[in-house]
């Protein structure tokens, strides 16, 4: 399904009786994010692995649904690149 390739997960660690936003302190959850954002970019890209009930939709979307993923994974570097 397309809808899961444009999941983002947050993660967050308790501070002081407190939840706070961690999500760039945590360098092999993001690697792995990225190299899935990468693969579904790959996916709509080439077609393949495209369900057909999803097809019509990435046709209509195919650059959008791109642009969407890249910003993902320039966030994820923007967010390792802070954790630095």
């Amino acid at each position: 399904m397309i809808g899961s390739a444009f999941d983002w997960v947050d993660v967050y660690r308790k501070e002081s009786e407190r939840y706070e936003l961690a999500t760039g302190e945590f360098g092999p959850f993001l690697s792995s994010q990225r190299t899935r954002y990468e693969y579904w970019i790959w996916v709509l890209e080439t077609d393949s692995g495209v369900a057909p009930r999803d097809r019509t939709l990435v046709e209509h979307n195919r650059e959008k649904f791109i642009a969407e993923l890249k910003s993902y994974i320039r966030r994820i570097d923007a967010l390792r690149e802070a954790a630095r």
